[in-house]
């Protein structure tokens, strides 16, 4: 058996290929670019799905009303922690939290309240309860925005919702959110 031999070429017979135009250059750059920022949109993307599933699921386990957080104590009894102290306590404590303090503690803990993973499914939640079908979220409102919509979803735990299913609902909706914005 013999080996099928290729055709050689000489290098007379072999065209140069031409340098790159500014024009590709710049072209290639922009395809490089406009990749790049569509592959960290579908992580950042994945992540706030993450993030509010993670949620859903502390909800629909250790739900709460009237607080952001319910903590164990030292002493075994469940204790409710409520404003700015919500924030300074143990993480490894928290066996319970209303919809807010669900976010939070799916997006880091209490250190990470202020990361943007946590402020965009804010985002998205308040986005979810208030605004029509097929509106575009406001992603990044100013900061006292921001607060305003944080106390109108922690009014709405503790008065209008009825059930840990009915907030769970609402992070699925919020999930759903995210999904269309991507298209």
């Amino acid at each position: 058996m013999s080996i099928p031999r290729l055709p050689v070429h000489s290098p007379a017979q072999v065209a140069p290929a031409a340098p790159p135009t500014w024009r590709d250059r710049w072209r290639r750059r922009r395809e490089v670019a406009r990749a790049r920022i569509e592959m960290e949109e579908t992580l950042e993307r994945d992540q706030l799905q993450a993030l509010l599933s993670a949620a859903r699921a502390y909800v629909e386990t250790s739900w709460i009303q009237g607080a952001w957080f319910a903590v164990r104590t030292d002493d075994g009894r469940e204790r409710l922690v409520r404003g700015g102290s919500a924030l300074l306590i143990d993480d490894a404590r928290i066996v319970g939290s209303c919809l807010v303090g669900a976010i939070i503690r799916a997006g880091g803990g209490t250190g990470a309240v202020q990361e943007q993973p946590v402020q965009r499914a804010l985002d998205a939640v308040w986005h979810a309860l208030n605004a029509p079908e097929g509106v575009p979220v406001q992603w990044g409102p100013p900061p006292m925005t921001r607060m305003q919509h944080v106390r109108d979803l922690t009014r709405w735990n503790d008065r209008e919702a009825e059930s840990a299913a009915e907030v769970a609902s609402l992070l699925l909706t919020a999930e759903r959110v995210v999904m269309s914005e991507a298209r």
